[in-house]
């Protein structure tokens, strides 16, 4: 299911977006980041989808630092945060914290879409 970010505030230090179908403008989820901190929702019946690795692609391309806490046992978004290209660099008990090279993320968008 494609799915596209919907802007419904952006300033200085802090985005909000939804994440929706681009047919019919159904609100899927949310997408947020305070700084470079990156954190995400997903509506429970749309998850398992891919819906949230898409939209963490897109939303990443707009920081210039992204950065994602999950803590330890929150292994769905460790699995979003992996195929969206993150990596672990740093355990900050109870959070392992993921960053990325934001170069990676074209190939990543292109290769998640075919």
């Amino acid at each position: 299911m494609e799915v596209v970010l919907k802007e419904v505030y952006n300033k200085p230090g802090e985005m909000f977006y939804y994440i929706i179908k681009p047919e019919n403008s159904e609100i899927l989820g949310l997408i947020f980041s305070i700084g470079n901190s990156v954190a995400y929702e997903v509506m429970e019946q749309y998850r398992g989808h891919g819906i949230a690795t898409q939209a963490l692609i897109a939303f990443s391309k707009k920081l210039k630092k992204p950065r994602l806490e999950i803590k330890f046992d929150n292994f769905s978004s460790k699995k979003v945060a992996q195929n969206s290209g993150y990596i672990l660099v740093k355990i900050e008990y109870p959070f392992e914290i993921y960053e990325i090279n934001l170069s990676s993320l074209d190939s990543l968008e292109h290769n998640y879409n075919k």
